[in-house]
């Protein structure tokens, strides 16, 4: 298996019920171990709310405390993991299908925070959300939106 530089899982998504007592609880167990101030980002299509925080810089790993909207799925957390390339996004998806995961979300060209991407998100049996995203670096939604015009 070859090396590679940068860090295979993006980001880690928490849901939370009580949005405002998490993100004081979290905040002051990140403190203890060097984070970054939490920042509020953009919530996705199904948020209410997110609280992001970060190690190092902005491109490092992060950890999201979320406060979701209705969903037809039970609970779990939401793991997005680096793909080197669009095709093992596709891949990934494939596989995670044939071993029984479900998905709302086939792969895809995406946009979040500011960056393009491709993705997909499959379920597994309990409901956890894995997410595997093909970003280049530093490209930016606006570059994507210029590329297919």
């Amino acid at each position: 298996m070859a090396y590679h530089a940068f860090s295979v899982i993006l980001n880690i998504s928490i849901p939370v019920r009580d949005f405002p007592k998490a993100i004081t609880f979290y905040a002051t167990i990140f403190e203890v171990l060097g984070a970054e101030n939490g920042a509020l980002v953009k919530s996705q299509h199904d948020e209410e709310a997110a609280l992001s925080f970060r190690w190092g810089n902005q491109n490092g790993p992060s950890f999201t405390v979320v406060k979701k909207r209705w969903t037809t799925r039970a609970g779990g957390i939401s793991v997005t993991l680096r793909a080197p390339s669009e095709k093992a996004v596709d891949n990934f998806y494939r596989t995670a299908m044939a071993g029984g995961a479900t998905s709302d979300v086939v792969p895809a060209l995406v946009q979040m925070s500011g960056l393009a991407g491709y993705m997909c998100a499959v379920f597994d049996f309990d409901g956890n959300e894995l997410k595997a995203l093909y970003a280049e670096p530093y490209t930016e939604a606006k570059d994507l939106e210029a590329k297919s015009a």
